[in-house]
């Protein structure tokens, strides 16, 4: 909890989509829990385990009970934005702030008084539009709510919280006059407000206590977390965190299995995934499918020495790219003294007798395109932009239901869903792009 780097890694547990119109907010946080246990059953065990949703694989030897074992893990997700600072920064920016919020008092009160009755006609008029059982929900006091409950409430909330986007519009005019009138009084005080941390959107636990995970259509009360079977048979122990009280340990769980030497799955898979970065395929050619369907790896012995590598480095990712980039494979002409004849026996480089011609990503495509037009600004760090701003791309926002046109074109991957590769296609639409 004290470390910066490991709060901005829990955004990968907010990644989910969220409907912001969607009244169902059971099925809503259904779909978001199942997407968590999808995307972390592909990326990091290399298995399809979303197969398993609604009975046992087909090919694998993967239960259903397997698929929610997983998920059990995840039930006590809570979505929170956290301050992306050490704990002397948070502080010494608490104190400032406190110190802000007493001088500015008496202008806050006046403002939340007259601001009180319309936010509640507004809050009311969002959880009205849910149904009756949701609306109960949301309007008991949260102490006597249970676990789910308090999962629910929080997305109920999301939309009450966008309601009052509209505050301004339903007040009287007197009322609006005086609260901006007020407001231009704490903007005159502004400056001596201290800036804002930076914030990250992480995750905690709802409690100690986790929502039940129930099998769908079986007489099971609740299932509690594990592995899957064929890889351990035995329940995990759960044990309490001494530095997050209140939590009930099950992500930390599953992370310490996810990352012990034994796994056979986890270091395979995340090699593979580096090999494959550089070279355009992995030496398993179905980065996220381990299982039956995906093929069987071109050189397994390197695999096992790749993956054995990054777990003898202390998972050192940077170990292993020094590895990979060094080696006399990734060094290799794409021509070759013997071409023709090779290219009959191994057409499709399989087993790398040379360097294969590789498209750039649609990131590198733009930031290319702005550093040939000396506008590409290479600035490090800062808040996101929009793609219209000469950032380099990683720096550009992404925004799902509309990506970057230039960028969509080139093959960035769709980002509703975890991707194990990229689609490589040749379109009129890339060479228009070009021109313009």
């Amino acid at each position: 909890p004290e470390e910066p780097e490991a709060q901005l890694g829990l955004g990968y547990l907010r990644h989910w989509v969220y409907e912001w119109n969607i009244r169902d907010a059971p099925g809503q946080w259904k779909t978001i829990l199942e997407d968590v246990t999808d995307t972390t059953a592909d990326v990091f065990m290399g298995l399809g385990l979303q197969c398993a949703k609604c009975h046992n694989h087909k090919f694998d030897p993967l239960l259903q009970a397997d698929y929610f074992r997983l998920q059990a893990f995840f039930a006590p997700l809570m979505p929170v934005d956290v301050a992306v600072a050490t704990a002397e920064e948070r502080a010494t920016h608490q104190a400032a702030e406190q110190a802000w919020f007493t001088a500015t008092a008496e202008i806050r009160d006046e403002i939340a008084t007259i601001e009180a009755p319309y936010r509640n006609n507004l809050s009311d008029q969002a959880i009205n539009r849910f149904p009756e059982d949701i609306q109960a929900i949301a309007r008991k006091p949260v102490d006597t709510q249970t676990p789910y409950e308090k999962q629910l409430t929080y997305l109920v909330n999301r939309q009450v919280e966008a309601e009052y986007g509209g505050l301004e519009g339903a007040m009287k005019s007197d009322d609006k006059e005086r609260v901006l009138a007020l407001k231009r009084q704490l903007e005159s005080l502004q400056a001596k407000r201290p800036k804002p941390l930076p914030i990250a959107m992480a995750v905690t636990d709802v409690g100690p206590l986790a929502p039940p995970t129930v099998l769908p259509k079986r007489k099971v009360e609740s299932i509690e977390p594990g592995f899957p079977v064929i890889m351990q048979n035995e329940e995990p122990k759960i044990e309490p965190l001494a530095h997050s009280p209140g939590t009930t340990a099950r992500r930390a769980t599953l992370a310490k299995w996810l990352t012990e030497p034994s796994n056979p799955l986890t270091s395979r898979v995340m090699a593979n995934r580096v090999w494959q970065w550089y070279f355009g395929r992995g030496l398993a050619a179905n980065a996220s499918d381990f299982g039956r369907l995906g093929e069987t790896p071109s050189h397994p012995e390197l695999l096992d020495y790749l993956a054995t590598h990054l777990v003898d480095s202390g998972w050192s990712l940077k170990s292993l790219h020094r590895l990979i980039l060094m080696s006399a494979t990734y060094r290799q002409s794409t021509q070759h003294a013997r071409y023709a004849e090779q290219q009959l026996i191994d057409p499709q480089n399989r087993f790398y007798w040379r360097a294969n011609t590789r498209r750039l990503d649609a990131e590198q495509v733009r930031d290319s395109l702005l550093m040939a037009s000396g506008k590409l600004d290479l600035r490090a760090g800062g808040a996101g932009v929009q793609p219209d701003v000469p950032r380099r791309s990683i720096y550009t926002r992404k925004m799902r239901n509309s990506p970057d046109v230039l960028m969509d074109s080139f093959d960035l991957p769709p980002l509703f869903s975890s991707n194990s590769s990229r689609n490589v296609t040749t379109t009129p639409v890339q060479s228009l792009m070009l021109i313009n």
